[in-house]
C-alpha cells in the first residue's frame, strides 16, 4: 500500500483526497490499533476537529468507522490540536484523531492521530497502522449488538482551558492583546483563554463558517494582525494557524517576530528563569545557525536534528528530558505542558514575559542570525524521484564547499505539499540568493 502518513498526519484535497471512503477505512483502522494496543480493556477515541466545511463530513465517517468495529467515540466542540493531546494524555480517552489540515486553505482537510500516551505517531506505529488499513476487507465489523455509541462531552473544553492556564505563574493583568483566530480551531478557546488570564483583548479572524480558515488572515498571513495592533496601541498580537498549534506574535509596534526570534525569547526566558532542562534546547536543522552562537553566550545548548517536523523533535525531548523545542515556523513545544506545538501557550509565556517587565526588543538585540534565502520550488512526482536518488547531489556540494564554515545549505522536499524546499544559510545576502536560484534552476531541470 502507498504510504499515507506525511510528516504530520494525512493531509490533502477534501471529497477528492482525503475522502469519507478512506476516514471511515482510518476510523476502522484505528479502532483496530486501539484494540490491539492500548492497555484499557476497552478503548475510547476522542474524535475533534477544526472548522473547516469538510470537518462534519470527514468527523461522521471516521466516528463511523471507529463505533463499526465495536469501539466508543467521544467528541466534543471545536478545539485545536494541542487540547487532543492533552486531553488523551489526561485520560479522558485512549487515543484521539483531530480533523484539520492545519494552515492549508479551507478546501484541504486531513487526519491527525495521536497514540495512547497523547504523542504523535512514531514511525512504527503509522506503519502498523498503514498494514491495518492495507489489509482493511480481512477485518469484519462487529455484531450490531456490539456496536459502539458516540457521546458527546461539553467539559473537555474548560478541562483543556484550565490544562493551558497552569503554564501561568501570575495572571496577565494589564496586558493587552489583541488575537488573530484565523477563522480556525482556535476561534472559541483562545479568546476565553486569554480573558481568563486577566488580559485585556480584543479578536479578529474568529469566525467559524468554516470557508475563510486561513484565508488572508493568521500565522500564514500576518500583515493584518501588525497593522491593526499598531493602530489600536495594543501590547502584543498572536495569529495561530488553522488548528492552533502554531502561532506567529506581533509586537506592539507591528513588528512580526519570526520563528527563529520567538525560539530565542522563549529559550532565553526558559534559561533566566532556570527552567530550562540541562540549559538544552532542541530543533531541527531549519532554524538559524545564529540561535546557537547568540544562545551560546547564555550557557545553552543546541541540539539539532536533521529530522523536520514535530515527531523527531517530540522524539528527542522524551529520549532527553528536553523540555523546550522549537521549529522555525512558529511552532513551540514546552514539554512541560504538552509534546506538541501549541500556539496558545507560546502566546501565553510571550504575555507573562511582558508582564514580568522583559523588553522584548532589547532581548532580541543579543540574537545575530545568519542570513537566510528561502525558495519553495513547486515539482512533479517524477521529479521528486530524481531528485530523492541524488539527482543534484553534486551541485549541492560544490556549493557547500564555496560556502565553507561560512554558510550552509539545506534542501528538502515538503512532507505535505509538491515543494521541494530550499534553504541557504551565509554572511552575505547577494551570494546565498545566487546560490538557491540556481539550485532552484537545478531542481526544475530535473
Amino acid at each position: 500500500m502507498k504510504k499515507i502518513f506525511g510528516t504530520d498526519g494525512v493531509r490533502g484535497l477534501a471529497n477528492t483526497q482525503i475522502t469519507c471512503e478512506l476516514a471511515f477505512n482510518i476510523g476502522k483502522a484505528v479502532a483496530i490499533y486501539a484494540t490491539k494496543k492500548c492497555s484499557q480493556i476497552k478503548p475510547k477515541i476522542l474524535v475533534v476537529r477544526d472548522t473547516r466545511t469538510s470537518g462534519d463530513m470527514l468527523q461522521c465517517a471516521i466516528c463511523a468507522g471507529i463505533t463499526s468495529m465495536g469501539i466508543d467515540v467521544v467528541t466534543t466542540e471545536i478545539l485545536p490540536t494541542p487540547a487532543v493531546h492533552v486531553l488523551v494524555k489526561k485520560r479522558f480517552s485512549s487515543m484521539g484523531v483531530m480533523i484539520t489540515a492545519s494552515h492549508n486553505p479551507p478546501e484541504y482537510n486531513g487526519i491527525k492521530i495521536i497514540n495512547e500516551l497523547g504523542l504523535k505517531l512514531s514511525d512504527e506505529e503509522e506503519a502498523e497502522i498503514e498494514q491495518i488499513l492495507a489489509d482493511i476487507s480481512n477485518y469484519l465489523p462487529c455484531d450490531p449488538s456490539d456496536v459502539g455509541v458516540i457521546t458527546f462531552n461539553d467539559e473537555l473544553p474548560m478541562t483543556f482551558a484550565e490544562y493551558e492556564l497552569k503554564s501561568l505563574s501570575e495572571n496577565l493583568e494589564g496586558i493587552s492583546i489583541c488575537l488573530d483566530c484565523a477563522n480556525g480551531a482556535t476561534y472559541q478557546m483562545a479568546p476565553y483563554i486569554f480573558k481568563r488570564a486577566g488580559a485585556k483583548i480584543d479578536v479578529i479572524n474568529d469566525e467559524s463558517d468554516g470557508v475563510k480558515i486561513n484565508v488572508n488572515c493568521g500565522s500564514t498571513h500576518i500583515e493584518q494582525l501588525s497593522e491593526y495592533i499598531k493602530d489600536k496601541n495594543f501590547d502584543l498580537g498572536f495569529a495561530f494557524d488553522g488548528d492552533g498549534d502554531r502561532m506567529i506574535a506581533v509586537l506592539g509596534d507591528g513588528t512580526v517576530l519570526g520563528g527563529d526570534e520567538m525560539i530565542f525569547l522563549t529559550t532565553y526566558y526558559y534559561a533566566d528563569k532556570k527552567i530550562l532542562n540541562n540549559n538544552v534546547f532542541a530543533t531541527n536543522i531549519i532554524t538559524n545557525c545564529g540561535i546557537d552562537k547568540s544562545l551560546e553566550k547564555f550557557g545553552v545548548k543546541v541540539e539539532r536534528i536533521t529530522a523536520v517536523g514535530g515527531k523527531p523533535l517530540q522524539k528527542i525531548m522524551i529520549e532527553k528530558n528536553i523540555n523546550l523545542a522549537a521549529e522555525d515556523n512558529g511552532h513551540i513545544i514546552f514539554g512541560n505542558y504538552n509534546h506538541c506545538s501549541d500556539g496558545i501557550i507560546c502566546g501565553l509565556i510571550l504575555s507573562l514575559m511582558v508582564k514580568q517587565n522583559y523588553n522584548l526588543k532589547d532581548i532580541l538585540k543579543k540574537y545575530i542570525p545568519f542570513k537566510q534565502c528561502k525558495v519553495d520550488v513547486n515539482i512533479s512526482e517524477r521529479q521528486k524521484q530524481i531528485y530523492l536518488s541524488g539527482g543534484i547531489n553534486e551541485i549541492i556540494n560544490d556549493f557547500e564547499h564555496k560556502l565553507k564554515d561560512d554558510g550552509r545549505i539545506v534542501v528538502r522536499p515538503s512532507g505535505t505539499e509538491p515543494l521541494i524546499r530550499i534553504m541557504v544559510e551565509g554572511t552575505d545576502f547577494e551570494t546565498i540568493e545566487k546560490i538557491a536560484n540556481k539550485l532552484k534552476d537545478s531542481i526544475l531541470a530535473l
